[in-house]
């Protein structure tokens, strides 16, 4: 992400503000003239922005609830407070590592599994950890098409 230009410095030139039926809400820095408003719409810039800062949004969902979204120091996208991006609480490092060459499925049970594919289109599963006592295939077979 580039950073924002920064806004213009003002400091003993000629500026005004001003307000009328055809150029709307206007400033001039040095006698050049910048629409802010008009009957046609709000004009921004972005080094209008650069100096905003938002330590969080709110969002209302459908059913009217508020949620908070921020980022906290450790670079983590959050969701009323809670981690949406800490692999650490699913995975161990070594997974996380697998999941950049391999796909890791968890089951409901919390068990994890690596998925391979044949050249054939066969898809198998290989246990990586326990879950909590449920029994799982350890294998499914599957042509190109999808059909178990």
């Amino acid at each position: 992400m580039t950073k924002l230009p920064n806004r213009p410095n003002i400091s003993n030139r000629r500026a005004g503000i001003g307000l009328d039926q055809f150029d709307g809400l206007w400033i001039t820095i040095d006698d050049n003239l910048r629409q802010i408003i008009t009957p046609q719409g709000i004009y921004l810039n972005p080094a209008d922005f650069s100096d905003l800062l938002l330590p969080s949004i709110f969002f209302i969902d459908e059913k009217g609830s508020q949620h908070e979204v921020s980022v906290n120091s450790s670079k983590q996208l959050l969701i009323d407070d809670k981690s949406m991006n800490e692999l650490a609480d699913c995975y161990t490092k070594k997974e996380v590592d697998d999941l950049v060459n391999q796909q890791i499925l968890t089951a409901p049970n919390g068990g994890k599994w690596k998925l391979n594919i044949t050249n054939s289109g066969e898809l198998s599963t290989i246990k990586i950890s326990e879950g909590r006592g449920v029994d799982d295939p350890s294998t499914i077979k599957s042509d190109a098409r999808g059909k178990s």
